[in-house]
């Protein structure tokens, strides 16, 4: 019973994070507001799209880092499970964790864009 309650609250909480994703959190059209960036102003929109993307990205990986403390403790009857979600949820902490950095970096990108600019 543990186990499956666990369960389902995992899948609860990934299946809400995941819901949430999906949709468009930035109210603007990416691809015009780059080709269109021309002035420091732009620059720096751009950049706080990204950090706060790269911010969001850094909270699904605690998320994801507590999920994964959480499958460590399931119980050895279960070990085939635990060994698979420990697995994927390794993965989709180094993803986010590169996503992250990624994001980071088009927001340092952009800053000095603007900074030249000026």
């Amino acid at each position: 019973m543990r186990f499956a309650t666990l369960i389902l609250l995992i899948f609860g909480l990934s299946s809400f994070i995941t819901a949430c994703t999906h949709t468009n959190p930035f109210p603007i059209n990416m691809s015009d507001a780059i080709r269109k960036a021309s002035s420091p102003c732009e620059h720096e929109g751009l950049a706080e799209h990204y950090e706060d993307r790269s911010k969001k990205l850094n909270s699904m990986i605690k998320e994801h880092k507590k999920a994964l403390s959480a499958y460590e403790t399931l119980t050895s009857n279960h070990e085939k499970e635990r060994s698979l979600f420990q697995h994927q949820s390794k993965i989709l902490i180094d993803l986010y964790e590169q996503a992250a950095k990624i994001n980071a970096d088009m927001a340092n990108s952009h800053r000095t864009i603007a900074d030249e600019i000026k």
